[in-house]
């Protein structure tokens, strides 16, 4: 049976011990979920997932995401010129801190990311891995996210390979997912900082070519500077870090 979404599930890589977990296939008349998957990071999940699917899109979604399926296939068949569209997350006003602090920072990197607000779909460099649909297709081409990089700038990476071979890429402000993200500790906010800047230098994850929006992350209320400060100082830390590292051939440090 051939369908039109698979919508692809992570689970929690924390949980990984050795054995690959595909998960359970359920193919419904218009869609299929896959997973969820376990492996010891994202890409090898996102990957195996898709090697399941049949659908001529794939929605990649984490483990604590919740996405509206119907919307998700209207946003699908209305922009169906396109070859990725991400959504959004939306905003939990119930997290920590910390999770507030970082839902606030990835809002600002999508908006960064935008290069042509056009009247259909905003053209876009930037999108969350756990939210993003891309055609199975395409997927297929590009051979899929970087399974070395693993977490930590692996979906900035896969658009920007799909960015400079020319690829359609938007993101839709219909498409929020709820990202159920509310417990992160302030141990996990440093981890993110440290991970996902270490990665960008220590695997030349650069898209100076591309033209972004000046966004000042810390245009923000005084509440939020502390958090913001915190981020962005620890990931200055890991980029000189992450360069040091590839400069000396270095395997990576976490």
């Amino acid at each position: 049976m051939v369908v039109h979404l698979s919508i692809v599930e992570c689970s929690d890589y924390s949980k990984y011990r050795g054995m690959v977990e595909v998960g359970t296939v359920t193919r419904l008349a218009t869609f299929e979920k896959i997973g969820p998957v376990l492996e010891s990071n994202a890409s090898k999940m996102r990957n195996r997932g898709a090697i399941e699917a049949t659908g001529e899109w794939i929605f990649f979604k984490d483990h604590d995401c919740t996405v509206d399926v119907e919307i998700l296939k209207k946003v699908l068949k209305n922009h169906s010129d396109y070859d990725v569209i991400g959504g959004i997350y939306k905003i939990n006003y119930e997290g920590s801190y910390f999770s507030k602090i970082y839902n606030k920072i990835q809002r600002k990197w999508l908006l960064k990311g935008i290069v042509n607000r056009q009247k259909n779909l905003p053209l876009t460099r930037h999108l969350l891995g756990g939210a993003v649909a891309v055609k199975r297709s395409v997927f297929e081409e590009s051979g899929g996210f970087s399974e070395i990089i693993g977490w930590g700038g692996e979906e900035t990476d896969f658009i920007r390979r799909l960015s400079l071979s020319g690829k359609k890429i938007g993101i839709s402000y219909r498409l929020k997912v709820y990202h159920s993200n509310k417990g992160l500790s302030f141990f996990g906010f440093l981890k993110r900082a440290w991970v996902q800047n270490f990665n960008l230098t220590y695997f030349r994850i650069q898209d100076d070519q591309i033209l972004h929006h000046n966004i000042n992350y810390l245009k923000a209320n005084y509440t939020d500077l502390i958090g913001l400060l915190v981020f962005f100082a620890t990931g200055q830390v890991a980029q000189v870090i992450g360069k040091i590292c590839r400069q000396y051939g270095r395997s990576r440090a976490f």
